[in-house]
């Protein structure tokens, strides 16, 4: 019964090619990921510059004075030393001009 098992041929396979809109649209995708993850990356950079150029300084200090003062309750006062030492150079222009106002009363 010599029966003969058929041949199989296997073309090689090639990638679908897609249409150009398609191939458009997934380089548009990723340039637009890659932007957002850089935009995200600055943004937090510009955040963290902020708070260490202009929180955390006096934020340190406040915490040093704490710990040196050891208050019943430090974070009242250190939220009464943030208020107080804010704007130094505002507190010195308001008792400054105070002081130059004859009108003033004090308490």
């Amino acid at each position: 019964m010599g029966e003969t098992e058929p041949e199989i041929q296997v073309t090689s396979l090639t990638p679908a090619s897609l249409p150009p809109e398609i191939d458009e649209d997934i380089n548009n995708a990723e340039e637009m990921q890659h932007f957002l993850t850089e935009d995200k990356s600055s943004l937090i950079n510009i955040k963290q510059e902020y708070l260490d150029k202009k929180i955390m300084p006096l934020v340190l200090e406040g915490v040093s004075w704490i710990i040196k003062e050891r208050p019943q309750d430090p974070v009242e006062h250190l939220a009464m030393f943030l208020i107080k030492n804010a704007n130094p150079s505002q507190n010195e222009t308001k008792a400054s001009a105070v002081e130059n106002n004859p009108n003033t009363v004090s308490k």
